[in-house]
């Protein structure tokens, strides 16, 4: 699969090798602090799944971003909507105020790392591995900082929707935001509908490096104080 890139380099290409992390870590260095990753298609809404719009590269780029990290944190909405499995690269914290059971495979299926979910101590699930570690009642922005602080996690992603994502990006938490646009033929159009969902998100950033396969584009953006 050839894997183009268009900023800083422009028309640069490579052979992507998707089983090579050494070669993927020059395209996804690791990033300390929050990453957030977001997938946005050129005809769906902010709120969609992102089934239907991931592609065999962009599946293949999130896990090894999951396999960088230590911590994946997700809302109780989008383990839903995605029907979130327990990941085998990091633990997973699924943040949320509802009480009602999680009927998903991450908590159906003893497969995978840790899961961790904001409900009442005696919530009891299948996966012996995914457990309630407690309600909260601070904002999630506070709690997810404190929560990596008290346990030693250093590069957690969030994968959630663009309100959660506002939350971060309003706090000045995010490091570096990983967005993937799908079904823009050209550059203008991708560049112009990740910019909108910046201002959306209302995150202020600075851009490192566009790459692109078919008609899907990968966007990296980091923080002013942190982008390279």
């Amino acid at each position: 699969m050839i894997l183009r890139e268009f900023f800083p380099n422009a028309e640069k290409s490579s052979e992507l090798d998707l089983d090579n992390s050494e070669a993927l870590k020059l395209w996804y260095p690791e990033v300390r602090g929050l990453r957030v990753n977001f997938v946005l298609g050129r005809n769906s809404d902010l709120t969609s799944s992102s089934d239907g719009m991931t592609s065999q590269v962009d599946r293949a780029l999130l896990k090894f971003i999951r396999s960088q990290s230590d911590l994946i944190v997700t809302t109780g909405k989008t383990a839903r909507a995605e029907n979130l499995s327990a990941s085998k690269y990091a633990n997973l914290l699924i943040v949320t105020n509802s009480d009602e059971p999680f009927a998903i495979p991450a908590t159906k299926s003893n497969k995978g790392l840790p899961v961790m979910l904001t409900q009442r101590l005696e919530t009891n699930y299948p996966n012996v591995s995914a457990g309630a570690i407690g309600k909260i009642q601070e904002p999630i922005t506070h709690f997810v900082t404190a929560f990596c602080r008290a346990n030693s996690y250093t590069r957690p992603v969030l994968e959630s929707g663009p309100t959660t994502i506002r939350k971060f990006a309003k706090a000045s938490l995010i490091a570096e935001m990983n967005l993937t646009v799908a079904g823009a033929s050209e550059r203008i159009e991708a560049e112009a509908l990740a910019l909108s969902f910046l201002r959306e998100i209302e995150f202020e950033s600075e851009l490192i490096q566009i790459l692109r396969h078919e008609n899907t584009w990968f966007f990296r953006f980091g923080a002013p104080a942190t982008s390279h």
